[in-house]
């Protein structure tokens, strides 16, 4: 009873009561709706922000209080406007003041905010955040999908009713087929538009020879990795795929961009094992955080990599590992993860990564928000 009464208490304080009840009935709340899924509007986005600041608030105790980044356009106002309704402390700051920010005497602040409606100013806000000592551990909370270009895009798209033909339907099998076998033994992770795209890249350094194995990072339960191994198996190819993983959970991660993250997404590692019992010579399964595994998992080079590890740490690390020495000229380096409106972090890592860089061909596909990089 004691303990029922304090987590009532909690919620009250954070404001999150009606939030665990529509949890409850299975509808996901308006702040955890808009950090998966962007937001619809502005005033959308402030009320999700200011949401996120409460909680986060309370989290950290008394004399909490958050840093409001914006332009002072209508979309900050809103923010701060919001904040002060409910009584969160905050300090409203642009862009150019954060690089040079120190705490005062009030420490540092429990969440960032971010409150640029474009992607141009809310990802250099981010590097600037991940670069910065001071906001070491420090959540960082913002609302995509507010650039101008998603209504534009929606407007003049003039294929949204209608399809194209392509040429994997020539194949035999062809990945759908694949596809449609994959759910008879894993539940939908990899989707089937991924999928597509990455088939195709797979079939290209197959039939042109690069040098090298496949090697998959971030394979959560198996679906994408037996994915990948199927298609090796059908274009007839005897590369060795690696997949990389803890096959734990989600490992900690300190980085405020990345914090939601920490322990989630947990994995029963025998089953992995039961699924990829027939592809043991093909398949390598390498347990554990990659950054210390992968210099004695036995790869080698690689003709394609598979980057599905969602976190700016990771992302950032295996593109500086891999690229320069590891990927094959003609392989392809993949970021599953960029196009998602929640994973900033690992877009924050590709162009901390990349910007400026030359001897590679750097390709978005609008089809999958797969990040497609090739080696020169």
């Amino acid at each position: 009873m004691r303990n029922a009464l304090q987590r009532l208490r909690r919620h009250l304080r954070q404001g999150t009561l009606g939030d665990v009840l529509l949890s409850r009935a299975g509808i996901m709340p308006l702040h955890a709706r808009v950090r998966w899924h962007g937001a619809g509007d502005i005033g959308q986005a402030a009320r999700a922000l200011a949401k996120w600041a409460r909680i986060l608030c309370a989290q950290d105790g008394e004399g909490a209080w958050v840093l409001s980044v914006g332009d002072g356009g209508d979309y900050h106002r809103q923010l701060n406007l919001r904040l002060r309704r409910h009584g969160v402390r905050h300090e409203a700051i642009g862009l150019e003041q954060i690089e040079a920010w120190t705490p005062g005497p009030d420490g540092k602040p429990a969440a960032v905010l971010c409150a640029y409606p474009d992607s141009r100013r809310l990802t250099r806000a981010a590097r600037t955040v991940a670069a910065h000592p001071a906001f070491a551990g420090v959540p960082f909370e913002y609302a995509a999908g507010l650039d101008p270009e998603r209504r534009l895009f929606a407007a003049r798209d003039e294929y949204a009713d209608t399809f194209f033909v392509s040429p994997v339907l020539l194949d035999d099998p062809t990945p759908y087929a694949l596809y449609e076998e994959s759910l008879k033994h894993f539940e939908q992770k990899c989707g089937l538009r991924d999928f597509l795209d990455l088939y195709q890249l797979l079939r290209t350094v197959v039939e042109n020879d690069v040098p090298g194995d496949i090697a998959e990072f971030g394979s959560y339960r198996g679906h994408s990795g037996w994915l990948i191994a199927q298609t090796l198996q059908a274009l007839g190819s005897r590369k060795h795929l690696y997949l990389f993983d803890t096959f734990e959970n989600f490992p900690a991660e300190n980085l405020g961009l990345d914090y939601f993250w920490s322990r989630t997404h947990a994995v029963d590692f025998a089953e992995v094992q039961r699924k990829f019992e027939g592809l043991r010579e093909r398949v390598s399964l390498v347990k554990g955080d990659f950054t210390r595994t992968l210099t004695e998992s036995g790869l080698g080079t690689v003709a394609l990599a598979y980057v599905d590890c969602d976190s700016y740490r990771a992302t950032r690390f295996l593109i500086e590992q891999l690229l320069p020495e590891r990927l094959s000229p003609r392989g392809v380096l993949v970021c599953e993860d960029y196009g998602h409106p929640a994973l900033l972090g690992n877009r924050a890592a590709v162009h901390d990564s990349l910007d400026g860089q030359r001897g590679y061909l750097r390709y978005f596909s609008q089809f999958s928000g797969l990040y497609v990089v090739v080696k020169y």
